[in-house]
């Protein structure tokens, strides 16, 4: 299986060769299906090859707050899908990979299906560092204004990392029927405190690069985060977040505590470390489409609800995708993208596997998301599936009041900014 590092430079000497034969920083490479990939390049000339070795999430956050890149490539197809930064004598950076079918345009040997580049939090994100750096800052504002109670929580959270395996009985059981014992996990999860237990087959796109996963099946956890917290601002809403977080990752535990119990191995995954993306789990465990705002939409929670996993060979049956008209809602619903206060959610889309994917352009997102003090969750409070889909009278109410205080703020005014236009 091709490793991070073949996919990668495999896409950026293509690009660089297009570069060279156009004579230029910039070209725009035409390919099937009405792809165009945008090349740029900056810095001095453009070399003929990237580093062999590519930063690991430990390098980046270890880097010297003054580290500069002296070369950078972009592809836009149209919206950034590869952005590297390199020096010849330091390992690359890769600021955002966004796989898809651009990437055969470039290089045809390259499976978009494939497992995904991760982009990781805070200074193990190679972008946000590069964004720090320019501004001057060495630490994340967002994350250096939480408070006691919400470190407290992330703390715990953490601490679930190290019982993310554990002893597995001797003796192998399961219930003969697969169908009974996929329901027989709901049932675990549910108590345990889930609001959605899924089960999908482990595809190589719900995966990470580079990841030699041992298991077949993975369970998938969801909690959903309580709407009315959006009244009370930006830290009612972290405070929820990290508390469903926590619940995420004790939830995941004890259903892997539970099938290790029938003598099968299992795996958990959540804040505390995980190697599943997230996405292509939920989306084949039924729980619903990707939306625009790059979040999956559930038809009773909207996509306020964060999830964990479980990863297993245990022999179960497999839900099926859920898909009730999200994206082609998408396509005329403009709320998020008119609310979000950096303007970083596009009209445009890149096709993978068959779906539309809306990509946030991190270098708008971060501003308000990561550069302010204030937690930003406003694509997914204002989405309209909250209240549209599930008909509760309470989170209407919840939605329209909120709404309210939007346009009384500014529809693109930052979360912050709602209790200050009602003061």
């Amino acid at each position: 299986m091709p490793t991070l590092n073949d996919n990668v430079r495999a896409l950026a000497h293509a690009a660089l060769s297009r570069l060279r034969d156009a004579g230029g920083s910039s070209t725009r490479v035409a390919g099937p299906d009405g792809v165009e990939l945008d090349i740029s390049y900056d810095g001095p000339a453009a070399p003929e090859t990237v580093p062999e070795e590519i930063a690991s999430y430990d390098m980046v956050t270890e880097q010297d707050p003054r580290w500069v890149g002296a070369h950078r490539l972009t592809i836009h197809a149209p919206l950034v899908v590869f952005d590297l930064m390199w020096n010849e004598d330091d390992p690359l950076r890769i600021l955002g990979y966004s796989r898809g079918e651009w990437e055969r345009v470039l290089a045809p040997d390259v499976d978009p299906n494939g497992p995904l580049w991760r982009r990781e939090q805070g200074l193990k994100d190679a972008l946000l560092r590069e964004m720090l750096r320019e501004r001057g800052l060495e630490q994340v504002p967002v994350f250096g204004n939480q408070t006691p109670e919400i470190d407290e929580t992330k703390r715990q959270t953490y601490a679930f990392g190290t019982h993310r395996s554990g002893p597995v009985a001797e003796t192998k059981t399961h219930l003969s029927d697969p169908a009974a014992m996929t329901a027989k996990i709901k049932e675990v999860g549910e108590a345990a405190g889930a609001d959605l237990v899924g089960v999908a087959r482990i595809e190589p796109n719900m995966l990470d690069l580079g990841v030699d996963c041992p298991y077949e099946y993975v369970i998938c956890i969801l909690r959903h985060e309580q709407y009315r917290r959006v009244l009370e601002g930006p830290r009612g809403v972290e405070e929820e977040t990290y508390t469903v977080y926590y619940n995420c990752a004790r939830i995941a535990t004890e259903v892997a505590d539970y099938v290790r119990s029938l003598g099968w191995d299992a795996l958990a995954h959540h804040n505390g470390g995980t190697y599943i993306q997230a996405i292509p789990a939920m989306y084949k465990a039924g729980f619903g489409e990707l939306g625009k705002h790059g979040s999956l939409i559930n038809p009773q929670f909207g996509a306020s609800f964060r999830p964990g996993f479980v990863t297993t060979s245990l022999p179960m049956a497999i839900d099926e995708p859920l898909e009730f008209g999200v994206q082609d809602y998408c396509l005329k619903c403009n709320l998020c993208s008119n609310n979000c206060p950096g303007e970083a959610i596009p009209k445009d889309y890149i096709v993978t596997d068959g779906h539309r994917r809306w990509l946030t352009d991190m270098e708008r997102c971060y501003p308000y998301s990561r550069l302010e003090p204030d937690y930003c969750h406003i694509c997914v409070d204002v989405c309209p599936y909250i209240h549209k889909e599930n008909r509760v009278e309470d989170t209407r109410s919840i939605y329209k009041d909120y709404m309210g205080a939007r346009r009384r703020a500014g529809w693109r005014a930052p979360k912050g900014a709602l209790k200050k236009a009602d003061a």
